[in-house]
């Protein structure tokens, strides 16, 4: 997402973001008919927006259809950056690398394995992570 502008009151710090219709969330339970339709050009957009994260040494941590928005062109954004991991050097990531070893988000929507590694760190899928 982009900032559009920025200002201070007294009292608080606001930011002026691009007006979104809603989140994908709202939209799978309002009109599924409506995501069906829309749903490769919306994987294919989180994907891409995932690899430019990645390519400048971000990792979201939380993505979920909450932080899964859509503009008023029928493009999806992807906010909520407050438990993202960020690399110092921004850099792309490297698929080798052990960047955190935090589970950090939303539990109903981690990966299996992920989920697993936070309720039992001594876990066969903490091994198997680590091999």
């Amino acid at each position: 997402m982009g900032l559009e502008l920025s200002f201070q009151t007294k009292t608080d710090i606001c930011f002026a973001m691009e007006l979104m219709a809603g989140d994908l969330s709202k939209y799978m339970i309002d009109r599924p008919s409506y995501c069906l339709e829309h749903a490769l050009r919306w994987t294919s957009q989180i994907a891409l927006g995932i690899r430019a994260l990645h390519d400048i040494g971000i990792i979201h941590r939380d993505i979920k259809a909450e932080n899964i928005l859509i503009d008023v062109r029928e493009s999806v954004q992807i906010a909520d950056y407050e438990l993202c991991y960020i690399d110092g050097d921004e850099s792309p990531l490297d698929r080798e690398r052990e960047y955190t070893i935090s589970a950090v988000g939303t539990t109903y929507c981690m990966a299996p394995e992920v989920l697993q590694n936070k309720l039992d760190p001594g876990s066969r899928a903490t091994r198997v992570l680590n091999e």
